[in-house]
């Protein structure tokens, strides 16, 4: 047609976890490899933050919900000063993006938070009014894809109660497990998937299963690269473990210790002493993965999740 603008299609990728799916150990690959994608066109942002991109999930936070960033990070508390704050996220971004050059191919963003963080459809409706603003300025036609790992709610139950007790937690297990419900939409997938795609329709979600068996290599960095289609060759991978839990006395010694040394300071900051204990329970303790829940209560888990689950297959 005369006179109409044609936008350059470009791919904009938005990991959102979830949560306890490797995404530390996929993010310090994309931020070791971060350069070398960029010689090639593809970019891992950086303004947003150097792996975890806590400034766009703080973006898209509504003003009346609370999120830690605000108050821990004095620059963008309080929480009255969001206006300021989504401008300056804002003008980063875009610096970020003229940088790159218009003939950017790939723009990947990634942080577990868009899983535990995000709650309303609004939050979504906002960072897609972000990216896809400043991508027309760019003269793009963004293409998004939603990429999210999805594990065994059973299994996501035990792995984050160690990051629970990690950040200064004080309750039992068996107290701890009672979060874990249907109606609690952080375990609740099938409202999460639900949710993107209404924003960003069923065509852009990426639905992963998160499992030694369904990952590519069994390995989610391997797993993502290949579901996002980006070059693998010249890409380096850290063999580090991240994440790495205690041993069953080591969880229980932590969970003592947690009630002498608070994990967070008065100000919302990780206590430095806690992270001191950790470090002196993992040396004396040693690493390992307890089972935490007992057979009849897993079970009773897994039947409790399957219909939704199997929802998600069906859809996808």
């Amino acid at each position: 047609m005369d006179g109409e603008i044609l936008l350059k299609k470009v791919q904009v990728i938005i990991h959102i976890g979830t949560e306890k799916t490797g995404s530390t150990s996929l993010q310090k690959m994309l931020k070791s490899n971060r350069d070398h994608w960029k010689k090639q066109g593809y970019l891992f942002s950086e303004s947003m933050g150097r792996m975890a991109h806590l400034q766009l999930v703080a973006y898209s936070i509504d003003d009346n919900r609370d999120y830690q960033l605000f108050r821990v990070q004095h620059e963008y508390a309080p929480s009255s000063a969001r206006a300021t704050f989504r401008t300056k996220v804002r003008d980063r971004l875009r610096d970020e993006l003229t940088s790159s050059g218009r003939d950017l191919k790939g723009l990947l963003f990634s942080s577990e938070h868009f899983h535990s963080r995000i709650a309303m459809i609004s939050e979504i409706e906002r960072l897609r009014l972000l990216l896809t603003t400043l991508c027309a300025e760019m003269g793009w036609e963004p293409v998004f894809e939603i990429v999210v790992y999805l594990r065994r709610q059973s299994d996501l139950l035990e792995s984050k109660y160690f990051q629970y007790l990690i950040s200064g937690g004080t309750h039992s297990f068996g107290r701890f497990s009672e979060e874990c419900h249907i109606d609690n939409d952080y375990y609740n997938y099938q409202v999460l998937v639900s949710r993107w795609m209404e924003v960003f329709g069923k065509e852009s979600m990426r639905i992963r299963k998160y499992s030694s068996d369904d990952l590519i290599g069994g390995d989610v960095r391997h797993d993502f690269l290949d579901s996002v289609r980006w070059p693998v060759e010249g890409v380096v991978f850290d063999e580090s473990l991240h994440n790495r839990s205690l041993s069953a006395m080591g969880l229980r010694t932590l969970r003592f210790v947690n009630r002498i040394i608070p994990g967070r300071l008065a100000d919302g900051r990780r206590n430095p002493d806690s992270q001191k204990a950790y470090e002196w329970i993992r040396s004396v303790c040693g690493e390992g993965r307890p089972v935490l829940l007992k057979p009849q209560r897993r079970t009773r888990i897994d039947l409790e999740f399957k219909k939704s689950n199997q929802a998600i297959g069906l859809e996808f």
